[in-house]
C-alpha cells in the first residue's frame, strides 16, 4: 500500500516519500468518485466490496487502475492480508458477541 485516500476528510496520505504521477492520479481518481458518489456511499461501498471481493474486484479500483495501471502483485497481497485480518476480527467479534 503507498497510499490512503480518506474519504470524510477528502485527503490523500502518501506512504511514499515520492509518489509517481500514476500513484498520485490513481488517488484523485479516488478523490473524484467520492465527489461523484459522497463520502458515505463511497466508504461503504468499497469496505462492502473489499471484504466480499477482495482488493483487485473493487470496482474503484478497477475503475482507478485503468487510467493508471498501478495495482501491482504486491499491493494486491498486502491488501489481501489486511482483508484476511480484517474478516478474522469480524467472525471473532460476532462469535464473541453469540456466546455472551
Amino acid at each position: 500500500m503507498k497510499a490512503i485516500t480518506l474519504p470524510f476528510a477528502n485527503k490523500i496520505i502518501y506512504l511514499t516519500k515520492n509518489p509517481s504521477k500514476e500513484l498520485i492520479k490513481h488517488e484523485n481518481i479516488h478523490l473524484e468518485q467520492i465527489k461523484k458518489e459522497g463520502s458515505l456511499k463511497f466508504a461503504l461501498s468499497y469496505s462492502l466490496q473489499f471484504l466480499l471481493k477482495g482488493y483487485k474486484n473493487v470496482s474503484y479500483e478497477i475503475e482507478a487502475n485503468k487510467q493508471t495501471n498501478t495495482i501491482g502483485k504486491k499491493e494486491i497481497k498486502q491488501m489481501n492480508l489486511l482483508r484476511v485480518a480484517l474478516l478474522g476480527l469480524i467472525a471473532y467479534k460476532g462469535l464473541k458477541y453469540l456466546t455472551k
